[in-house]
C-alpha cells in the first residue's frame, strides 16, 4: 500500500463516525472528487474500506486492524504539535497523518515518548478560588458562546444545551457541556438551512490547547483549572477561550475561536436527581 492510500485509510478511519463521504476527503486534501472515488476504489478492492450510498465510506474490520496502529500515532502526534507546538488542531491532524505514514515507525515513537515525558513534567496552573470555595454539590451554571474578545454571541452559542452542569468533588471541579444540532446558512443567496453538529473542543489552559474528552452520553468536559474568574460590570464570570470544529452535511465548517463565558452570580444548585445522574456518569 503507497503512503497516499494509508494517509487517506486514516482519514477515513479518523471520520467513519461522523459519516465521511468522498466530499469531505476532496475538500480536506484539496483534490477533485473523481481523484477520492479513484483512490477509494482501490482501497476497496483491497478490502479496507465500503463505499456507501451517497458517496459515504466505511471500514471494514480488515481496515480499522490495518490501520489501528497508526491511527493510534496519529491522534498522539497531532496533539503533540497542538499542545506542544501550538499548531491549530486543523493543521496538527493533517501534518500527523502525513508524518505517520512518511517517517519510519521508531522515529513517531520516539517524537511521542518524548513529548509525553515532557508533558509529565509540566507544572499546571491551580483551580481559581471561588471554584475551590463552592461546597462539594452539582450546579446548574448558565453560560454563553460569544465571539472572541468581543461581547456579542458567536453562532456556536446555538450548539450547546443549556446551562451546563458543574460538579465540584474532593479532588476538583469540572464543567460538562451537551451539544446539540443548530441551524446554519451559507452565505450564498437563497442558501437554505443545513443542521449543523458539534464534531471537537478544544480549550486553553495555560496558553496550551487541549482537547476536551467526550463522554459515553455526549457530554464535553472542561476541568475547573481552566477557568479563569473575574469581576467587572456583568458581575462574577469565569471565561476560557475555546476552539471548535462544527460539521453539516456535505461540508465541514472551519475551525473558530470563542469565549465561553459562565455567569456564577446565576449559578444554582441541581436537583437531587440531577446530582445522581452525574455521578453515574462518573463511574
Amino acid at each position: 500500500m503507497t503512503s497516499r492510500q494509508e494517509e487517506y485509510l486514516i482519514f477515513f478511519a479518523q471520520r467513519s463516525a461522523d459519516g465521511c463521504c468522498i466530499a469531505n476527503a476532496s475538500e480536506e486534501f484539496g483534490v477533485s472528487k473523481a481523484t477520492v472515488s479513484h483512490l477509494s476504489a482501490s482501497l476497496e478492492q483491497m478490502g479496507l474500506i465500503l463505499k456507501k450510498e451517497f458517496g459515504r465510506v466505511e471500514l471494514t474490520e480488515q481496515g480499522h486492524r490495518y490501520i489501528q496502529p497508526k491511527l493510534e500515532r496519529a491522534k498522539k502526534l497531532e496533539a503533540w504539535m497542538i499542545t506542544g507546538l501550538g499548531l491549530a488542531p486543523s493543521l496538527a491532524e493533517h501534518e500527523a497523518r502525513r508524518m505517520v505514514v512518511s517517517l519510519r515507525e521508531e522515529t513517531t515513537k520516539a517524537v511521542i515518548r518524548r513529548w509525553e515525558q515532557g508533558e509529565a513534567l509540566r507544572p499546571t496552573q491551580g483551580t481559581d478560588p471561588f471554584l475551590l470555595s463552592l461546597g462539594y454539590g452539582v450546579y446548574h451554571l448558565p453560560f454563553q458562546v460569544r465571539k472572541k474578545d468581543r461581547t456579542e454571541l458567536s453562532m456556536g452559542d446555538q450548539g450547546f444545551q443549556k446551562p451546563a452542569i458543574l460538579v465540584c468533588r474532593e479532588d476538583g471541579c469540572e464543567v460538562f457541556l451537551l451539544p446539540r444540532s443548530f441551524q446554519h446558512r451559507t452565505a450564498a443567496a437563497k442558501a437554505r438551512r443545513r443542521t449543523g453538529v458539534l464534531e471537537r473542543l478544544w480549550y486553553a489552559q495555560g496558553g496550551i490547547w487541549r482537547e476536551s474528552p467526550e463522554e459515553e452520553r455526549g457530554n464535553h468536559v472542561i476541568p475547573g483549572e481552566a477557568l479563569r474568574c473575574e469581576t467587572g460590570a456583568e458581575g462574577h464570570l469565569a471565561k476560557v477561550r475555546i476552539r471548535v470544529r462544527a460539521r453539516v452535511p456535505v461540508f465541514r465548517m472551519p475551525e473558530s475561536e470563542a469565549d465561553l463565558v459562565f455567569h456564577l452570580d446565576l449559578l444554582s444548585p441541581c436537583r437531587e436527581e440531577d446530582h445522581v445522574e452525574i455521578q453515574e456518569r462518573k463511574r
